[in-house]
C-alpha cells in the first residue's frame, strides 16, 4: 500500500499542491469566524442529577452566577463626598448595558410600618441626595442598625464596603460583557484613584471575563513560541534553513486547518482548544523529524534523492502514521467524558494530528523533490559524536549493564506505587489563577473580610401550596440557619426568615433588639403588612426567596473556595443538619448552587478522564497488536510506557499536585505520545528481524542504533515544546506543560534502555510473529531502484 502511496505523491505532486493549497485557502476562510467562548464551563452532563437539581433551582429562582462585586476597605466611607461619590458610582454603573440591578449601601432602603394602612412601605434611607455631614450621620447610624445588611453589603467589623452589581445573563454569556467590564472598571478604578483607596473585584462574571482575556492573549503567545522553539531546535539538529522553513510551513498549515475545523463544527475558543495551535506545531515537527532523519540515511547510502523520497515514504510512512494515530487516540479519549469542552478538544485535536500527518507525508516528499540534493553539511547531523556518544553508551547499558536497568526501574516502581498513595482530588473555582494575581487576592480579600463569593443554595420543597409561610417550616428554617452558622467557611445567608426578622423590626418602629425570627403570634399581625406576590415594588423580598405558589424557598450562601475536598464535607453537613431538621415525608431539601456543581463536575470529570486513560490504554494495546501477534510482545512493548506514567504520577503525589482535571489530562497525552517512541523502535527492529533471519540480539541494536537519533531529536522537541506552557498564567496549563515534558523525557529513556533490555532478556520467548498490516523490506529491497515518474 505505501509503495503505491510513494508512487502517486511524487507521480501527481502539482495535484496534490493545488488541492493542498485550495483547502488551506477554505480553512483560513472559516478561520476567521472562530470566537472565543464566553458561557460557563459546565463539567456535567446535562442528564447528571446535580446539573438537574441546579437547572430546576435557576428555573425557579434565576441565574445564581451573575453577581459582580465591588468592595472597598474604608474607615472614613461615611463622609459627605466619598458617599455622594459612591452614589453616584452606583447610579452610573445601572445606566451601563447589561447591568441589570445595583444593591449598594447608597441605595439601601427601609422598611417602615404604616400603621393607618397596614403595610410595610419601603423607603431609601439615604434618599436622592445627602445634602450636610451631620445628615450623613443620623442617616448612616440607622443604616447601621439595619442589621439584614451587616454582612450583606457591609461589614462593621472590618469596615469593608460593597457594591452587588446583578448582570443580565445573555450579556454575560456574550462578547459584550467585555466592553461591559471595561466601562465599569474604568469609573470605579477613577473613584478609587480620587479617594485614594484599593478596589476589590470579584464574583464569576469578572472572573470569566479576565479569564477569556487572558486565554486570548496566551493563544497567540504560545503558537509565537511553539514555532520559535522548534525551529530552533530543528536548525540546531539539521543546519538547514530549507528544512526549518518547510517543516514550519507544513504546521503553520496544519494550525489553519485545525483553527478552520473549530468554526466548520460550530466550535468556541476555550481554554484547552485554545492549546490546539501550539500542540499541533509541537506534535506535528517530530513527523517532519523521522521524515527527514529518514531521508538524509537513505541518501547518503546511495545518493539518489528520489530513491529516498520514496523510500521515506515506503518504509517510515506506515510507523509514521500508527504514532500519530496513537497520539490522536490519546485526544479523542477525552470524547467520552460527556464533558462539552473536554469532547470539542478531543475532536479537534485528534482530527487534526491526523491531518498534520497527511500534510507531512505528502509535502516532506514533495517539497524535497524540487529542491537540491542535500549537502555533506546537511547530513552532518547523522553524525554528531555527541549524539552517536550517548547511543553507544545505551547500548552498551543494554548489552552489559541489564541488572542496573533492573535495579532503577525497580526502585523506580516502588517509590511510584507509594508516591501514587499520597495523591489526592483537588479543585478550586479559580485554582488556575497565580497567586499574585489580583483576581485570586481579590477573592481572598472579600472572603477574610465579609465572606465568600461562590452560590451555594439550600432550596426548600414543601410539597404544598402556601408551605412556606407556615410557622413550622419558618421555624425549621431558622433552626437550619443557626446551625450552620457554625461552619466558618459559610457567609452570612439571604433568605425568607431574614426579610421576615427585617419585617419584625420595621414592625416596632425600627428596634436594633427587634431584629430577630417573629414567633407564632407575631407573624399573624405581621403578615397583613406584608406585599402581596405579585407586587413589583423594589423592596419585595417574597419574589427573591419565595416561588410563586409559596411551596418552594431558598436559603442563599456564600462559600470561600476552600476546595472540592471542603466543599464536598461542608456539602454533606448541611445535607446531614438538613435531614434532622426537615422530615423527608415532609419536605424535599436538596443542596445546589454553582460551588456545588462545580466540585461534583470535578470528581465526575476526574473519574471520566481515568476512563478515558484505560480506554487510550486499550486501543494503543490494539494497534501494538497490528505489529505482532504475541500477546507477551504487546505486554513488553507497552511496560516501558507505564514507568513514565508512574514516576509522573509519584512526582504529583510527593510535590503535592493534586489530581484535578487539567492535570489528569497529562496521562492520555503523555501516553499516546510516549508509545510513539515504542512504535518507530519496533517498526524497525521489525525490519531489521527479517534482515537479520530472526537475530534478535542483532535486531534490536541495529533498530536502537538507526531510530535512537530521531527518538532523541524528538524529544529534545517535545520536551521543550510542551515546556512553552509553563509560561502561562494558568496554575492548570503550568502543570500541563511541565508533566508532560517531564513524562516524555522519561518515556524516552525508558524506550530506548528499558525496551531493548526486555526484548534482549526475554528473546528466547519473545514470538516473532510478523503481520502483514506493516509492510516488511525483505534484504535486498534497499538496493533495487525504484522507477518513479515525477509529475
Amino acid at each position: 500500500m505505501w509503495k503505491r502511496f510513494a508512487r502517486i505523491i511524487l507521480h501527481y505532486r502539482i495535484i496534490i499542491l493545488l488541492i493542498i493549497a485550495s483547502f488551506t485557502i477554505y480553512m483560513a476562510y472559516r478561520a476567521k469566524n472562530v470566537t472565543l467562548d464566553y458561557n460557563y464551563a459546565a463539567l456535567l452532563p446535562k442528564d447528571n442529577p446535580y446539573y438537574v437539581e441546579f437547572d430546576k433551582f435557576k428555573k425557579i429562582f434565576g441565574e445564581d452566577a451573575n453577581l459582580t462585586i465591588i468592595g472597598i476597605k474604608d474607615s472614613s466611607f461615611f463622609t459627605l463626598d466619598k458617599f455622594n461619590d459612591w452614589r453616584n458610582l452606583q447610579d452610573t454603573i445601572k445606566k451601563i448595558d447589561g447591568v441589570k440591578n445595583v444593591l449598594s449601601v447608597a441605595n439601601a432602603v427601609d422598611i417602615v410600618k404604616n400603621s393607618e394602612l397596614k403595610k410595610f412601605e419601603a423607603k431609601s434611607i439615604f434618599g436622592k441626595k445627602v445634602n450636610s455631614q451631620k445628615d450623613l450621620d443620623s442617616l448612616a447610624r440607622i443604616f447601621k442598625n439595619r442589621a439584614f445588611y451587616n454582612g450583606l453589603i457591609y461589614s462593621d467589623s472590618s469596615n469593608v464596603i460593597l457594591m452587588a452589581i446583578t448582570m443580565k445573563t445573555k450579556i454575560i454569556n456574550s462578547k459584550a460583557r467585555e466592553g461591559m467590564m471595561a466601562d465599569i472598571e474604568k469609573i470605579v478604578n477613577a473613584y478609587g484613584e480620587k479617594h485614594k483607596l484599593d478596589i476589590h473585584y470579584s464574583g464569576l462574571p469578572y472572573s470569566r471575563t479576565k479569564i477569556s482575556l487572558l486565554i486570548r492573549g496566551e493563544l497567540f503567545m504560545f503558537i509565537f513560541l511553539a514555532m520559535f522553539v522548534t525551529a530552533s531546535i530543528l536548525y540546531m539538529f539539521f543546519r538547514s534553513f530549507k528544512v526549518v522553513l518547510f517543516s514550519m510551513l507544513i504546521v503553520g498549515i496544519g494550525v489553519i486547518w485545525a483553527v478552520g475545523s473549530m468554526d466548520i463544527f460550530d466550535y468556541r475558543i476555550t481554554i484547552l482548544t485554545g492549546m490546539i495551535p501550539p500542540l499541533i506545531i509541537v506534535i506535528g515537527i517530530p513527523n517532519s523529524v523521522y521524515l527527514l532523519n529518514k531521508y538524509h540515511n537513505e541518501y547518503k547510502k546511495h545518493g539518489n534523492k528520489i530513491k529516498a523520497l520514496h523510500t521515506i515514504i515506503r518504509k517510515v510512512g506506515n510507523a509514521t502514521f500508527l504514532t500519530n494515530l496513537t497520539t490522536a487516540l490519546g485526544f479523542a479519549t477525552f470524547i467520552v467524558t460527556g464533558n462539552r469542552f473536554l469532547v470539542e478538544f478531543g475532536v479537534i485535536a485528534s482530527l487534526n494530528i491526523m491531518g498534520v500527518f497527511l500534510l507531512s507525508v505528502t509535502l516532506i516528499p514533495i517539497f524535497f523533490s524540487y529542491l537540491a540534493p542535500p549537502k555533506d553539511r546537511h547530513i552532518k547531523h547523522l553524525d554528531y559524536k555527541l549524539v552517536n556518544k550517548f547511543i553507544d553508551q545505551l547500548v552498551f547499558m543494554v548489552n552489559h549493564k541489564r541488572k542496573l536497568i533492573y535495579g532503577l526501574v525497580t526502585f523506580i516502581v516502588i517509590i511510584g506505587v507509594y508516591g501514587i498513595t499520597l495523591i489526592k482530588t483537588e479543585g478550586y473555582i479559580i485554582d488556575d489563577i497565580p497567586h499574585d494575581d489580583p483576581i485570586y487576592k481579590d477573592l481572598k480579600f472579600l472572603e477574610k473580610n465579609i465572606g465568600g463569593v461562590m452560590p451555594l443554595e439550600i432550596t426548600i420543597d414543601t410539597k404544598k401550596k402556601k408551605g412556606v409561610f407556615q410557622y413550622e417550616t419558618l421555624h425549621k428554617m431558622d433552626l437550619l440557619i443557626n446551625r450552620l452558622s457554625e461552619l466558618s467557611d459559610l457567609s452570612k445567608p439571604t433568605s425568607i426568615v431574614d426579610a421576615l426578622k427585617f419585617a419584625r423590626q420595621a414592625y416596632y418602629n425600627g428596634s436594633p433588639t427587634s431584629y430577630k425570627m417573629p414567633s407564632k403570634n407575631e407573624l399573624a399581625f405581621i403578615f397583613p403588612y406584608l406585599p402581596d406576590q405579585q407586587d413589583n415594588s423594589n423592596f419585595n423580598l417574597m419574589n427573591s426567596f419565595v416561588d410563586s405558589n409559596s411551596q418552594v424557598t431558598r436559603i442563599s450562601y456564600r462559600l470561600n473556595d476552600i476546595g472540592t475536598t471542603k466543599n464536598k464535607i461542608i456539602a454533606d453537613t448541611i445535607t446531614k443538619i438538613a435531614d434532622e431538621i426537615f422530615p423527608e415525608e415532609k419536605y424535599n431539601v436538596s443542596v445546589t448552587g454553582s460551588s456545588i456543581v462545580f466540585t461534583q463536575g470535578t470528581n465526575f470529570l476526574v473519574k471520566n478522564l481515568f476512563s478515558s486513560l484505560a480506554l487510550a490504554i486499550g486501543l494503543i494495546a490494539f494497534f501494538m497488536a497490528s505489529m505482532f501477534t504475541s500477546l507477551r510482545m504487546i505486554i513488553i512493548s507497552l511496560i516501558p510506557n507505564f514507568i513514565p506514567l508512574l514516576f509522573t504520577a509519584a512526582i504529583m503525589g510527593y510535590f503535592h499536585i493534586p489530581i484535578k482535571p487539567s492535570t489528569v489530562l497529562v496521562f492520555s497525552i503523555a501516553f499516546g505520545i510516549s508509545v510513539d517512541n515504542a512504535i518507530h523502535f519496533l517498526a524497525k527492529y521489525r525490519q531489521e528481524l527479517v534482515i537479520a533471519q530472526g537475530n534478535i540480539h542483532q535486531a534490536t541494536i541495529v533498530a536502537l542504533k538507526e531510530t535512537g537519533v530521531s527518538i532523541i531529536y524528538t524529544a529534545g522537541i517535545l520536551f521543550f515544546g510542551f515546556g512553552i506552557f509553563m509560561v502561562s498564567k494558568f496554575g492548570g496549563t503550568q502543570a500541563l506543560g511541565l508533566l508532560v515534558s517531564l513524562t516524555l523525557l522519561i518515556a524516552m529513556l525508558s524506550n530506548l534502555i528499558f525496551l531493548p533490555t526486555l526484548l534482549l532478556t526475554l528473546k528466547h520467548s519473545v514470538s516473532d510473529k510478523i503481520k502483514p498490516l506493516i509492510e516488511t523490506v525483505e534484504n535486498g529491497d534497499d538496493d533495487e531502484d525504484e522507477d518513479v515518474d515525477l509529475g
